[in-house]
């Protein structure tokens, strides 16, 4: 049975809650929706998920931070 990507990025950072894996999920599909055809999304995101399960704890924490601001200003911009 093949990992959730949740699941895959969880094991490679055991320390990251699931809640903020599914919003650097979201995040990066966004991000990556907007620049991709149909057929490269999966890819991309493919190669994302793999490029966040190398990352050193302290350059995942890095990405979070950054994550979690952008999210804040979004939100903040809907509002």
């Amino acid at each position: 049975m093949e990992l959730s990507r949740v699941d895959r990025i969880s094991l490679a950072h055991r320390w990251l809650p699931r809640q903020d894996i599914v919003l650097m999920l979201e995040c990066a599909y966004r991000g990556i929706s907007e620049d991709s055809q149909d057929g490269e999304l999966l890819m991309k995101m493919e190669s994302w998920i793999e490029g966040a399960c190398r990352l050193s704890e302290h350059n995942m924490k890095n990405l979070l931070a950054r994550v979690k601001e952008f999210a804040v200003e979004e939100r903040a911009d809907k509002s």
